[in-house]
């Protein structure tokens, strides 16, 4: 009986580690999706506009706001001191992030994507939460559909729910963009 007791153990300690492993690389996929997916942005926002602006929405007031805050204020870190600092992109055309609270809510992240494509934005930003990065994705599907002459690019920076990470992952998104074109 001994023995079998121990395997039991064994393989409850193998277990957990393959999960706590399993954690530790979905972080550094996160990260270099991120970075990746900012890249990508970065890179095609080039040829399209003199001052580019990239919409962030995400939880800026409310229970999730420090979440939102930490994520606008990488944005800029990376747009000011990544782009901007260094001379721009290509002509030295600038980066600016703006704002927009979604309040972590899907139907507010709407009223905010409509505003910032009002704004002349065409490239949106957001990570936090599934439910908000399916209606923004389906909201910037049907609004390119629509007005093929001002297409929008959604980025979801931290997407972790299967479908957006399959068919409505970033690449697939991008793919569509430049098809339309």
């Amino acid at each position: 009986m001994q023995g079998f007791g121990q395997g039991l153990a064994f393989k409850k300690i193998a277990s957990k580690r393959r999960a706590v492993l399993g954690r530790i690389k979905m972080k550094n996929i996160t990260k270099l999706g991120a970075v990746s997916a900012l890249s990508l942005v970065l890179g095609a926002s080039a040829a399209f506009a003199e001052n580019i602006k990239i919409a962030f929405i995400d939880p800026l007031s409310g229970p999730f706001a420090s979440t939102g805050t930490n994520g606008l204020h990488q944005f800029e870190f990376a747009a000011d001191y990544m782009v901007n600092a260094k001379g721009g992109l290509l002509g030295g055309d600038q980066m600016e992030i703006v704002a927009f609270d979604n309040k972590i809510s899907p139907k507010e992240s709407l009223i905010q994507l409509q505003v910032a494509i009002d704004q002349g934005i065409r490239y949106i930003a957001q990570g936090n939460s599934s439910g908000v990065a399916n209606a923004l994705t389906e909201a910037v599907d049907k609004h390119n559909k629509r007005n093929p002459d001002s297409r929008v690019l959604f980025l979801n920076y931290a997407a972790v729910d299967p479908a957006l990470t399959n068919e409505k992952c970033i690449i697939q998104q991008l793919e569509k963009f430049v098809a339309l074109k």
